[in-house]
């Protein structure tokens, strides 16, 4: 509700999906500004079929939201599954040529879709690899900052225009004031300008990634 009021948009990184009418019904629970949770997009889980997208889907074109498909997580252990060839190319690769289909058959005046893809700021060759796959796709790039993903990096994560991705950082900022360089600027009591300094430095470094500064 708090960042509805400061006009921000609201992505909800809940990871859901299931079959049928539980899909459905996770969707009407998570998508647009009618829903519980009012989220603007959520995060989704692929692994269970095409069937299982499809409710999110369509829910995101009628509530004029999205949603964010994961494809090459951030973690470590993500290419346990992710990065197994099947056979020809790896199930990554076959997510996101799916993602290119349903984004691309419901693209707006902004040439994406309601259909976007996670892909990991931990794996910058996949990402440049996968921002040519799924043009049609805006990217939610987790793993900038605390895992380790260097804003140097993200430069083809971004289109010609320097828009189509979404870069979170979250322990980087929340907990800045306990790290370097922030840690012997604020005192654990100033962690709220902390935040607001390593916020302002990390917009500077994507920035400037994306060739907007």
């Amino acid at each position: 509700g708090h960042a509805r009021s400061k006009g921000l948009l609201v992505v909800l990184d809940g990871k859901r999906n299931d079959i049928g009418s539980t899909a459905e019904a996770y969707a009407a629970a998570y998508l647009g500004c009618d829903s519980v949770w009012q989220g603007d997009a959520l995060t989704v889980s692929p692994y269970l079929g095409d069937d299982s997208l499809s409710p999110f889907v369509e829910r995101a074109q009628q509530s004029d939201s999205g949603i964010f498909v994961l494809v090459k997580t951030s973690n470590p252990g993500g290419g346990f599954f992710q990065d197994r060839n099947c056979p020809d190319q790896p199930l990554y690769e076959h997510v996101a040529e799916h993602v290119e289909q349903l984004a691309s058959g419901t693209k707006g005046s902004s040439n994406y879709g309601v259909v976007g893809a996670v892909v990991g700021a931990t794996y910058p060759e996949q990402l440049a690899e996968l921002r040519g796959k799924m043009p049609s796709a805006l990217l939610l790039v987790p793993g900038y900052g605390a895992q380790g993903g260097k804003a140097a990096e993200l430069g083809p994560a971004f289109d010609s225009n320097g828009m189509g991705a979404v870069v979170n950082s979250s322990r980087g900022i929340i907990f800045a004031h306990q790290r370097t360089p922030y840690r012997e600027r604020f005192a654990d009591l100033n962690w709220q300008e902390a935040v607001a300094s390593a916020t302002a430095d990390a917009n500077q470094e994507l920035g400037e990634a994306a060739g907007l500064r």
